[in-house]
């Protein structure tokens, strides 16, 4: 049995389509240059398209600290990779910012180039989301993927597998990486 949604926003029809368009510092819209252009060039299709791009961006705060710190204790104390942007405290801090912001913006759908800070939203506003590849196969694939503390695999697993369980839609790059998916 499939459980197709609906989200079609009433209004579409007499009004653009309004994208709240989710960034964290690396992958900001407004900046060409950030992860070499791609938010960017995207934000500006969507636009070219037709859409009202809303930018929601994320901000680590003080959990900058915590998660820089526990990145180091992983590193020279375990010797092993701490994933920070898959920091579960960091994803429930980007999820509760993205709701306040939708709060005020209210957009149609959310666009975020990847998963992770999709993963805890809670759903009420229709995600969609590009990625070139899963978690899981990016594990023991890249080299900073490699090497992962226990806490890092389950964090990530389990920020996939929300962000892909909750999305209306998920974009991947290749048929590799929706086959993973």
């Amino acid at each position: 049995m499939s459980h197709r949604r609906d989200y079609r926003s009433p209004a579409a029809d007499s009004r653009s389509l309004r994208i709240g368009y989710v960034s964290t510092e690396y992958l900001d819209p407004s900046d060409v240059r950030a992860w070499s252009g791609l938010a960017y060039f995207i934000a500006q299709a969507l636009e070219k398209h037709g859409a009202e791009v809303i930018p929601i961006p994320l901000r680590d705060g003080w959990r900058k600290a915590a998660v820089w710190a526990r990145f180091l204790f992983f590193r020279f104390v375990r010797g092993q990779r701490y994933l920070r942007d898959r920091d579960p405290g960091l994803l429930r801090s980007y999820a509760r910012q993205i709701e306040e912001q939708c709060r005020h913006v209210r957009p149609d759908l959310l666009f975020c180039p990847g998963t992770a800070p999709l993963a805890f939203v809670d759903g009420r506003i229709p995600s969609v989301f590009w990625s070139d590849g899963t978690f899981g196969a990016m594990r023991d694939f890249y080299p900073s993927y490699t090497n992962l503390a226990a806490c890092s695999v389950r964090a990530g697993e389990a920020a996939d597998a929300a962000a892909l369980g909750s999305c209306a839609l998920a974009l991947y790059s290749s048929d590799w990486a929706a086959d993973h998916a």
